[in-house]
């Protein structure tokens, strides 16, 4: 009775880590927490991210602009990409927009265009509702590549993401603190004339 049991595990096991070598791509890619999976982190390439920090209202774009001046060397079949953490990472709820062509979202992936040369390469930043009004976010960015052998390589870095009030938010903020001052005066003048 156990040995069918015993077997079914192994078998199980075996799929899954025969799935999980399936899934590692000859590229590298983020994970959550900044680590990189099949990632030798060894500072190749050069990057650039700006503006920093990058300033999006609520529910409005931004353009972030990766400058690449230098690529991963990693020799033949390489497949030298930009790779971001989660746009969602603590409720930031950031999406790409349309002028975002050259960019791919999958769940917790976000990347560029594989095979990338040198150049300038836009990511159109599309912020939702559910990111938090006056909050800093930081996101992880790689300059990633592979060969043919699994041997990914590249740099990382970060940005900022300020999530800015829109200019009526502000308009109401200002007739708010207006509002305050004329109440504590009109306060002031009538206590003193008691």
């Amino acid at each position: 009775m156990k040995k069918p049991f015993y077997r079914t595990m192994v078998a199980a096991a075996a799929a899954g880590l025969l799935l999980m070598g399936m899934s590692h791509a000859a590229w590298a890619f983020p994970s959550q927490g900044g680590s990189c999976q099949n990632c030798h982190n060894d500072g190749a390439g050069s990057l650039t991210a700006s503006p920093d920090p990058i300033k999006i209202k609520i529910g409005e774009n931004g353009l972030l602009t990766f400058d690449v001046t230098a690529l991963p060397a990693t020799g033949a079949g390489n497949n030298n990409m930009i790779a971001l953490e989660d746009l969602t990472v603590a409720g930031l709820d950031a999406s790409i927009g349309t002028e975002g062509d050259n960019w791919s979202q999958d769940g917790d992936k976000t990347k560029s265009d594989q095979n990338i040369g040198l150049g300038e390469y836009v990511l159109d930043l599309e912020i939702g509702a559910n990111a938090v009004l006056g909050s800093s976010y930081q996101l992880v960015w790689y300059l990633a590549g592979g060969g043919d052998n699994d041997d990914a390589m590249g740099t990382s870095g970060m940005f900022t993401v300020d999530v800015i009030p829109e200019p009526a938010t502000l308009a109401l903020w200002g007739l708010g603190a207006a509002g305050l001052v004329v109440l504590v005066r009109r306060r002031r003048r009538h206590g003193c004339s008691d």
